[in-house]
């Protein structure tokens, strides 16, 4: 057992007083532990003033000096290559303070180089978990700053973590902005990794605004087999121009922003608003590397994503029925307690979510009144218990997207001092001449469905209403099954909300604490509703938002007719999946039923329901699959979807997993999508053509990462109640194959193919 160590370095005139306890190893570095399969290394040497640590496992190593001259990394190695993508290191970190509390414009950096060595201390020392800190000495206006500097690698992983603390110091009127845990540049070799780019429209972030309902939807469906193109900026990775390796990166904090350049530079750091005597912790840097083509540098950033910062890992993935799809905001007590007993006899729901419509006069108040719940939620509640039923709401606590759905104007007369006309219309400022009245809830014409008004009013989170709001929920969580809550509007890009009760000095400290109390109030609600998913539409989406929430809603796609709608789906998430995991991307499809008569929706041919429903197996069927007109569908379509729902929960890990196969959805020929773990899972194929299609199995796709020497078990589950044996064209039966065979399959008009992979003939019990 390796002695965890601290030893005190004191700096003077050049000369070094330490006790370093160095293993032997090779010539360049001292390792402590050697990184295996499935361990780590890390090792200190002292060369001249300096000390040297070399930390990595078996992907990725990372080689840091560290002297009178604060930290610089040396070097970092791609180790299944041996490639080092480091050029040079402009500063190892970096500090940037604010001097706008004392109303001034100006900031001032600390970077690595102002601050000096003190010492270090071995946090883990252990063969699955290495982690060391570094302290050190600054000055900032006379003040000493206390900095510690922490690495830290895990085995069976294929990346690095870094981030620094802060110790409280006095700096009046000066607020910490910025922190920056990467700032260097790479080799030549390395590039970019672009995505090619299916949507031409995107927010104001550069985030592509994916197929909304409410723009002229445009989706480039040329050269379909191109996913990766050439690009100025990536903020996901940098590939190597071998084609054949490269880094992906990420700043684990919900401000976090990482941007490589084509100009070679990396910059990775967070936004914060902290007073220095608070002290202060920077988010953590991620780097981590792959060996393949950039679908696998793909795999490895999703697969971090959704494993090591995304809060939905682990978390069961339960059937909705979403009130919205059929009744809108008409519901009421009456209508729900119907709904759950054709739920009941459905069979296969687990959860029921009340959509807009459930409030009255306030968020988050339930309506009481004769037309809508007059017993409150007693009813419901004591139904859904009796099936163990989970219950699911919406809300727009803040934004006011949608008073005219449900209208919250007797809460803005009685809590005048919480709200704010934001500043979207000048005529919703009553001190600007060309104020309307209408659009002030006060006035005895108010009109609550008046468009205008829902979309230029706030209400401020950071004031008592957010006081509200919170207690609020935590009384829903507290007496009542939550396990689900989308949070619709743009609550998470308020903007300015000024009110006399703000808790904010300026826009910058707004915009951080507003997200911060987001954060701190849905924690609250986990520790109450440990299962509880949180769904966020709040456009532009960002990544960093997955630590708070569960998934990102990317589009609003509704007005499609059946057929177009889920190919406009899959084409959404062919192409976001290469920037997301795809279990944290909502899936928005709304469903048989919204927007259509019954001849258009349930009533259609049960060959198109079947494939609408089938199509979104891998992503939407549990939120939209079963929310369509149980009162008027046909028994067949009822018994299809519940083998759906059976096949799917059996197999529910797979679909943790995403993998991409074939090409860019087209609506012509047959795509699709993979949901292998370690090589095990399905392939799931689909024809949207008029048709039949026949293709040769995927199994060689890069994604896959299928071991090209071993014999895979294939067996069709298109059934979805048991492995059949699969047919090839030439009606021959495949019973095991190996990637770089060419097996040819048929996949009907309008019909799919469910392909396991190494997966039993029978479904798992439960």
């Amino acid at each position: 057992m390796i002695l965890i160590h601290k030893v005190l370095l004191r700096l003077g005139l050049g000369l070094w007083l330490a006790t370093l306890f160095l293993l032997p190893g090779s010539p360049d570095y001292t390792p402590v532990v050697q990184a295996a399969d499935d361990k780590v290394e890390a090792g200190l040497e002292h060369v001249g003033n300096t000390l040297k640590l070399t930390i990595g496992n078996q992907a990725i190593r990372r080689v840091i000096e560290l002297g009178p001259q604060g930290a610089k990394t040396t070097a970092i190695f791609n180790r299944f290559t041996g490639v080092n993508y480091l050029a040079n290191t402009r500063t190892e970190f970096r500090l940037v303070l604010s001097r706008e509390l004392a109303h001034e414009d100006r900031t001032e950096d600390l970077t690595a180089q102002d601050f000096t060595l003190t010492g270090y201390n071995w946090i883990k020392q252990e063969d699955t978990e290495q982690q060391i800190s570094f302290n050190f000495q600054a000055s900032f206006q006379g003040t000493p700053v206390n900095l510690a500097l922490y690495y830290q690698v895990e085995a069976k992983t294929s990346f690095i973590r870094k981030w620094f603390k802060v110790a409280p110091f006095q700096a009046q009127g000066w607020a910490i902005k910025w922190s920056t845990l990467e700032d260097w540049n790479a080799k030549p070799e390395m590039t970019p990794l672009g995505l090619f780019q299916r949507y031409g429209i995107s927010y104001s972030n550069g985030h592509p605004k994916i197929a909304e309902s409410d723009i002229n939807h445009s989706v480039i469906t040329t050269n379909p087999d191109q996913r990766f193109a050439p690009t100025a900026l990536s903020r996901q990775a940098m590939l190597h121009t071998n084609n054949q390796e490269g880094l992906f990166f990420f700043q684990e904090s919900l401000f976090g922003d990482e941007q490589f350049k084509s100009d070679g530079t990396l910059g990775m750091g967070n936004a914060d608003f902290v007073d220095p005597i608070q002290g202060f912790s920077s988010g953590k840097s991620v780097l981590g590397t792959w060996l393949g083509s950039p679908e696998i540098g793909v795999n490895r950033y999703n697969d971090y994503i959704l494993n090591h910062y995304a809060i939905i890992k682990g978390k069961p993935d339960p059937v909705w029925f979403s009130t919205w799809y059929i009744y809108e905001n008409q519901i009421n007590e009456s209508n729900m307690l119907d709904m759950l007993g054709r739920m009941q006899s459905a069979g296969y729901y687990d959860l029921l979510h009340l959509d807009a419509g459930w409030e009255e006069n306030a968020p988050l108040q339930l309506a009481t009144s004769a037309k809508k719940f007059p017993n409150g939620l007693s009813p419901l509640l004591k139904k859904m218990k009796t099936t163990n039923y989970s219950l699911g709401i919406w809300m727009n606590p803040f934004s006011g997207r949608y008073q005219g759905y449900t209208s919250y104007a007797p809460f803005y007369q009685q809590n005048p001092q919480w709200i704010y006309p934001s500043p979207y219309d000048p005529k919703s400022d009553p001190n600007n001449p060309n104020y309307d009245t209408k659009n002030d809830p006060n006035n005895p014409n108010y009109d609550t469905k008046d468009a205008k008004y829902y979309r230029i009013t706030s209400i401020c989170p950071l004031s008592g209403a957010g006081d509200y709001v919170r207690n609020q929920l935590l009384d829903l969580a507290r007496k009542t099954p939550l396990d689900e809550i989308y949070w619709d509007g743009t609550d998470w890009h308020l903007g300015t909300c000024r009110s006399p009760e703000q808790g904010w000095r300026t826009p910058d400290e707004e915009v951080i604490l507003t997200i911060k109390y987001y954060a701190k109030l849905l924690d609250d609600l986990r520790a109450i509703r440990p299962n509880l998913r949180v769904v966020l539409w709040s456009p532009p989406p960002d990544i960093h938002w997955l630590a708070a929430v569960d998934q990102l809603q990317l589009s609003d796609m509704y007005t499609p007719k059946l057929g177009e709608s889920e190919r406009v789906r899959r084409q959404e998430l062919y192409f976001a999946s290469l920037f997301y995991p795809n279990s944290t991307i909502w899936g928005d499809w709304y469903g048989l039923s919204y927007g259509r008569s019954r001849e258009d929706g349930v009533g259609a041919p049960i060959n198109l329901l079947k494939f609408a429903e089938m199509t979104q197996l891998g992503n939407g069927a549990t939120q939209a699959g079963g929310s369509f007109d149980l009162a008027n569908a046909p028994p067949e379509l009822f018994k299809f979807v519940g083998k759906m729902f059976t096949f799917r929960k059996a197999f529910a890990q797979y679909f943790n997993a995403y993998q991409h196969i074939l090409n860019f959805p087209d609506g012509k020929s047959v795509d699709g999508e993979a949901h292998l773990i370690n090589g095990q899972g399905f392939l799931l194929l689909y024809n949207p053509s008029n048709g039949p299609i026949t293709l040769k199995l995927p199994l060689d796709e890069p994604s896959l990462e299928l071991n090209p020497s071993k014999s895979y078990t294939l067996s069709d589950w298109s059934n979805l109640e048991s492995g059949q044996a699969l047919t090839n064209t030439s009606g021959q039966t495949i019973t095991t194959t190996q990637p770089s065979d060419k097996v040819f399959i048929t996949v009907q008009a309008t019909d799919w193919k469910i392909i396991g992979v190494d997966v039993p003939l029978t479904l798992p019990k439960k």
